[in-house]
């Protein structure tokens, strides 16, 4: 995904490429030399290459592309292929299969013309003529880029020396993994003295790239500049960092918080008194959860009598007068369509944020609940225009659902293997912090609330269900949000009847009777251990003992032959997959109390859950294994997980891989 390039890709539409014009070829061999030290020759002698070793560089005369041809230039292995006819189908490379109708449209209404690509993962073919002038500044590039680059995996390598974990419960442990173009090609092969080799640490531990099943990138993106709550304690302490940050605020902007959690201060919730502090300024404080948001009376002027919807809540004190404080839809639809959204250029620059932040904890893929207008302007636009630096792979599922949904656009979306849509979410519930969940019983700390159900759910029991077998019609996977027990009960009874392939995802699953767990047999259960960590402080006053057992059954689930994927809902909780593994292992909530530890997982367990058991989940067979026809996929533990003291300590991770290139630390000799 960021390596360098090292080879160029030319192709016609019309048949072998011929009739370059010679003063392009003369110019690009003219041109600087690449570094310091190399002459202009170099260029000269790539010039000869393409156009062939009889070939008169000075004379007006065509020249053909051979199959495959060696540049005459001091970097080994960067190469010039040429392919053609373009439009008989004979032309096929998995990278750029997705741009074949794209770049067939270009030349439509056109005279025959030339494409060039670089072959280092980035699909959009770029139309060019003259075409040599592109392919010598791509090697020019290229050349500089190799040389002065960090150090980066060659095309073809075998990793070596560590013990590879491969996620495959028949052959677990590997020795050795060969890659060749960004793909794992041989896993245990014999010695072959003609490949490269890097030899990792003997202590170092490799597993597949890890899979997050369950984000929300484009959100997650903008909270990173926005004013984190989520290590407040005390209401003395958010009024200062909400006055603090209203000092700083640029004139004309909204003051935007996130991550507060009442259980840190004794349960008080949050009212705009609280807010006090921005002043004029519009302030939204959103809750951990993203499910409850407290504004201020500039904020709830601009909603002013605008009735709540249905599965929402307007929260009102003794008299009558909202607190401040809106709960699921009242939030989703009063409030969140009149913040402004950031401009398209900050969104494009926080989401790549994202995945250097993501690469930093081993993760190179995530399933990502995603808006349609983000997947457009922000997935969309860098997957074409900087797609070396996507470093994570995205697979995403649609939030957009008013009904009746429209499933136009995501059918014709171009998926690949950087950006893929796998299918369309909707909630049944709310959380249990906010006893916004759907139970079967009152809540043991509120005895009159049983939460809510939310959207399709709660407007008509049967919307569900043809919301569900619509979305797996279209060829997509359904998506709910489901906590409470009740709400879980209410997706079976919809999705169960219509998911005979059982591609349905049930997300957070938090709390399961008995029922409806036998019936999640070789179902995905697509969960947060995270969350776990964090809901464990206040299940037990939510819940009440007698509940307790229906909190989080991670071993229950894997007993009744559900099928376990594990994510982390960030920003709502860290998205660093080993605090969730720490959470799934030890059983210890935030504050180190344990809790339902009878349903702890081995790390074996955890480990296949964040990467094959999330690949599987969203439908993305050549991830989240270490097998030949895998990507090349790693996260290289210092630290061997297996042997980790969990509850003291977290491995270290040395480096991330993605598609063969380090887009995280290094290993390189």
């Amino acid at each position: 995904m960021v390596r360098p390039p090292t080879s160029i890709l030319v192709w016609s539409p019309s048949g072998p490429l011929t009739a370059y014009p010679p003063a392009c070829v003369a110019a690009a061999a003219a041109a600087p030399a690449p570094v310091a030290g190399a002459a202009a020759a170099t260029c000269a002698g790539a010039a000869v290459a393409v156009a062939g070793p009889s070939a008169d560089i000075g004379a007006d005369v065509g020249a053909d592309v051979g199959a495959t041809t060696a540049l005459a230039a001091p970097l080994p292995g960067f190469t010039v292929t040429g392919v053609g006819p373009f439009d008989a189908g004979a032309f096929s490379h998995p990278d750029i299969t997705a741009n074949t109708t794209a770049a067939t449209a270009t030349t439509t209404n056109a005279p025959p013309t030339t494409f060039a690509k670089v072959v280092t993962s980035i699909l959009d073919p770029h139309p060019h003529d003259p075409l040599l002038q592109l392919c010598f500044m791509v090697y020019r590039i290229g050349a500089r880029l190799m040389l002065h680059a960090s150090p980066t995996l060659p095309a073809r390598v075998r990793l070596t020396g560590a013990r590879f974990w491969t996620a495959d419960p028949m052959n677990p442990w590997a020795a050795s993994v060969d890659i060749a173009d960004g793909r794992i090609t041989a896993v245990d092969a014999p010695p072959r003295p003609d490949l490269p080799t890097i030899t990792l640490p003997a202590t170092a531990v490799v597993t597949p790239g890890l899979i997050d099943a369950h984000i929300h990138l484009s959100l997650g993106g903008q909270t990173l500049n926005q004013l984190d709550l989520s290590t407040v304690h005390s209401r003395a302490e958010f009024e200062s960092r909400i006055e603090h940050a209203a000092r700083t605020l640029a004139p004309g902007r909204w003051l935007r918080a996130f991550g507060w959690n009442e259980s840190h201060w004794g349960g008080e919730r949050p009212t705009r008194a609280w807010l006090r502090g921005a002043g004029n300024t519009p302030c939204i404080a959103y809750r951990m959860d993203q499910h409850a948001c407290v504004v201020n009376d500039a904020v709830l002027a601009l909603i002013g009598a605008e009735p709540c919807p249905a599965g929402g809540e307007i929260v009102r004190d003794s008299t009558g007068a909202a607190t401040g404080l809106l709960l699921e839809q009242a939030a989703w639809r009063l409030v969140n369509p009149r913040v402004p959204i950031p401009t398209v250029e900050d969104r494009r620059a926080a989401l790549l944020a994202t995945f250097q932040h993501c690469n930093s904890f081993g993760i190179t893929a995530v399933g990502s609940m995603e808006y349609e207008s983000d997947l457009r302007d922000t997935h969309e636009h860098l997957r074409t225009h900087t797609r070396a630096a996507c470093t994570v792979r995205v697979i995403a599922t649609i939030l957009d659902r008013e009904w009746p949904v429209d499933f136009a656009w995501g059918r014709a979306f171009a998926n690949d293997e950087l950006l893929a849509i796998a299918g369309w979410k909707s909630f049944i519930d709310g959380t249990l912090g906010s006893r916004t969940a759907r139970m079967i019983a009152p809540y043991a700390d509120d005895a009159t609330n049983r939460g809510m159900l939310v959207e399709f759910a709660a407007e008509d029991p049967d919307r569900l269900r043809t919301w569900a077998r619509t979305v797996i019609a279209h060829g997509f996977s359904p998506s709910v949000h489901a906590i409470g027990d009740e709400a879980l009960r209410v997706a079976l009874d919809a999705i169960a009847p219509e998911d005979h392939a059982r591609i349905a995802r049930f997300e957070h699953c938090q709390t399961m009777d008995d029922a409806e767990l036998a019936r999640m047999h070789g179902r995905i259960a697509s969960m947060q251990p995270l969350h776990k960590a964090d809901d464990a402080r206040v299940a037990p006053a939510r819940l009440g003992n007698d509940r307790m057992h229906t909190f989080f059954r991670f071993r229950d689930l894997l007993t009744a032959g559900a099928r376990l994927a594990f994510g982390s809902d960030w920003p709502i909780v860290s998205c660093d997959p080993r605090l969730g593994i720490r959470a799934a292992v030890t059983g210890l909530d935030l504050d180190g109390t344990p809790c339902r530890t009878d349903q702890n997982l081995t790390v074996e367990e955890c480990l296949r859950a964040y990467t094959s058991g999330a690949a599987d989940a969203l439908r993305a067979p050549a991830l989240g294994r270490i097998a030949p026809g895998c990507h090349a996929d790693f996260c290289v533990f210092t630290d061997d997980p297996f042997a980790c003291h969990w509850a003291d300590t977290l491995p270290r991770i040395m480096a991330t891989i993605a598609a063969g290139a380090p887009v995280y630390g290094n290993i390189a000799p």
